[in-house]
């Protein structure tokens, strides 16, 4: 019987709870920004199935990518990247499901892109936040030992 370390496993699947609230937020707030009238004049079955496939493609992407398996403390590039890859096949699905198969009347065609970098800013802004945070406490800690 071979034994995996537990590092190794992949049984368990994590989504972040920020990553959750951000996935919901971020394309009502694309369509927000790009223009408060459309925001208004779509459809609300029009922009709540844009959200719903939104959500779903997300969940299943951050997952698959593996977003949530990176530590906040010690964001680096690579999450960086993962986060990236992650965000723009979510953003991607999203439109091509929504535009392609509920034609989305109505609706601004900018809005994915703005969905894609408010997505990204929303993830990888609270690693950073989290990181700085955690760096500033190390070095309050560093200079109570030197003094």
């Amino acid at each position: 019987m071979t034994l995996i370390p537990s590092s190794k496993s992949t049984v368990g699947y994590r989504v972040g709870s920020f990553d959750v609230a951000a996935t919901l937020t971020a394309p009502i707030l694309a369509l927000w920004i790009r223009d408060l009238d459309a925001f208004y004049s779509v459809s609300p079955i029009t922009l709540y199935m844009y959200i719903l496939v939104s959500f779903v493609s997300s969940i299943w992407f951050f997952v698959c990518f593996h977003v949530a398996r990176g530590l906040p403390h010690y964001f680096s590039l690579q999450d960086a990247v993962q986060i990236i890859k992650a965000t723009f096949c979510a953003v991607v699905s999203t439109a091509t499901f929504a535009f392609a198969f509920m034609r989305m009347d109505g609706f601004p065609r900018s809005v994915p892109l703005i969905h894609f970098f408010l997505l990204l800013a929303m993830l990888s802004g609270t690693r950073l936040i989290q990181r700085g945070i955690v760096q500033q406490g190390d070095l309050r800690k560093a200079n109570f030992v030197r003094a």
